[in-house]
């Protein structure tokens, strides 16, 4: 048989790799369907609500940025990814990267109202983010 069929069980026919159902006799195959992986809770959350130690997801493309007004080109200047909150400031989170991240140390996650300065061309904004939401562990009577 060519590299690529497979054979029926029921009557050794030839089949495409993709068929679902024999075309000889009808017979269905077995599909072998991927485990999904479990997907981690993350719920939208009041940042100045957050305690040390809890897991956050910051959103790529939110928070400050700079903008050229000659060009019209945008540079993002936040951080994004996972980060366990160290410190809550008054306008934003000091946070440590999610599993030691190699990239990137202490971040401050600025979470005030926007503010524009002319002189530089940077907008404050913040950044959006979520709180990790551990599964419950049930207890047994």
């Amino acid at each position: 048989m060519p590299r690529g069929f497979k054979t029926c069980v029921e009557c050794q026919g030839s089949n495409g790799p993709r068929a679902f159902d024999c075309k000889h006799c009808g017979a269905p195959f077995v599909v072998k369907t991927k485990k999904r992986r479990k997907r981690k809770m993350w719920e939208e959350c009041n940042w100045r609500e957050l305690r040390v130690g809890d897991i956050i997801k910051v959103k790529s493309g939110s928070g400050p940025f700079w903008s050229n007004i000659i060009t019209g080109e945008m540079q993002l200047m936040g951080v994004y990814g996972v980060f366990v909150v160290n410190k809550i400031y008054p306008d934003g989170i000091g946070a440590y990267p999610h599993k030691n991240k190699a990239h990137s140390g202490y971040c401050f996650i600025y979470m005030g109202k926007r503010k524009y300065n002319e002189t530089t061309g940077i907008e404050r904004r913040p950044h959006k983010i979520k709180k990790f939401i551990p599964k419950e562990v049930g207890i047994s009577a």
